[in-house]
């Protein structure tokens, strides 16, 4: 009983340590964009959104009886051309999403480091972190999972004195200010900070593949990433009374000098807890869903994000902005999709009818934020 209680604990906290990563840092800037209510009813509508998603995905996941990622799911349910669409938006989402965490985990790494009187260049920093994420990847899924458990307990506990230490400058009558024209801009940025597509199917295994269970990490996991994610993101701005915070020297600038080691701790935290369980991810798909070797899945997994930070440019914002909304969009279209035929084999008309209009809800959703991404004239 105390194994199985363990178990469930450590999946929840992968879960949450997971979704709360390079996303959270950029949610003080859009509130500041948006205004605290039209952000908040977004954030939490898609939150509500995210959940559904992931219990699909779990349910997809049970059903098939087998131990894959997403593209096998699809490969299976959709056919070879699901395959390809999977192909592309699986591994991307990933690949961009570390991308996202190698720029913003050396800087915070090259901050603290400068606390600790260390002056090296941010370059350097942002190597070494993608280095350590890399060696901890290549201790398996155990060590994965007991790194998590311990850093995200930490980021929990960093997220809620970052809250108290800025709570007495938290400027309330910014409650007030909004931007119902431009509400709708952070769709990706918001997607990107609450999904957690790629880790549920280590957190099913966790729990032993039981529905209760599972349903049960899931959930409470994306709820309390959520919670903590909107509570950092709304005090952070109305504590920054107006000023822009959408660099990570700006969003430090918020807290007094005494604690300007916290953020670049927190970053740090929830960057590189994020980091290693989708890398780890990315190479459980490319074993079991397209049958590379360990080696070659890994060198993969570990090298494509390396190469594509070198080499194109680092806009931080821009990055998991896109990934959010057409990436993650297009691989929760296909969790919807895939649950849709889960859905048509109840015999029931009842079920499979509610869970038809669901589904095709979900659908219209996640295809709403992919064109306004692709075809909105503004941005961040």
């Amino acid at each position: 009983m105390a194994s199985k209680s363990r178990s469930f604990g450590k999946a929840i906290l992968t879960m949450t340590g997971t979704i709360i990563g390079a996303g959270i840092i950029a949610l003080p800037a859009t509130f500041s964009r948006v205004g605290f209510w039209p952000g908040t009813f977004l954030f939490f509508f898609l939150s509500a959104v995210v959940i559904v998603t992931h219990l699909l995905y779990v349910e997809v996941i049970l059903a098939s009886k087998k131990n894959l990622r997403l593209p096998g799911y699809v490969r299976e349910g959709l056919g070879d051309i699901g395959f390809r669409a999977a192909t592309m938006s699986y591994p991307l989402q990933i690949i961009g999403s570390n991308v996202a965490y190698i720029i913003l985990g050396g800087e915070f790494f090259a901050i603290l480091a400068r606390h600790a009187g260390l002056t090296i260049p941010t370059s350097i920093w942002q190597l070494t972190f993608w280095l350590v994420g890399a060696l901890t990847v290549l201790f398996g899924l155990r060590f994965v999972a007991a790194v998590e458990f311990y850093a995200t307990g930490l980021l929990l506990l960093g997220l809620i004195l970052a809250g108290v230490v800025v709570s007495p400058f938290v400027d309330v009558s910014l409650i007030q200010i909004g931007s119902p024209t431009g509400w709708l801009l952070p769709f990706g940025v918001f997607l990107f900070s609450l999904s957690g597509l790629s880790i549920i199917s280590e957190v099913v295994e966790l729990t032993g593949r039981k529905r209760s269970l599972s349903y049960g990490a899931v959930t409470l996991g994306t709820g309390i990433a959520a919670l903590f994610s909107w509570g950092f993101g709304v005090i952070m701005y109305l504590a920054a009374r107006g000023y822009p915070i959408r660099t990570s020297a700006e969003l430090i600038s918020v807290l007094p000098s005494m604690w300007t080691w916290l953020i670049p701790l927190l970053g740090f935290l929830a960057v590189a807890t994020s980091y290693i369980t989708t890398a780890k991810d990315l190479e459980a798909a490319l074993r079991s869903d397209y049958k590379l070797s360990l080696h070659e899945s890994t060198a993969i997994a570990l090298l494509t994000p390396l190469a594509l930070f070198i080499l194109i440019a680092r806009d931080f914002l821009s990055t998991i902005g896109f990934v959010g909304a057409v990436f993650i969009g297009m691989n929760c279209i296909m969790v919807s999709l895939l649950a849709l035929k889960e859905f048509h084999k109840l015999r029931r008309r009842l079920p499979r009818l509610l869970g038809s209009i669901l589904t095709v809800f979900m659908i219209s959703v996640y295809l709403f934020g992919i064109f306004q991404k692709l075809f909105s004239r503004e941005s961040l």
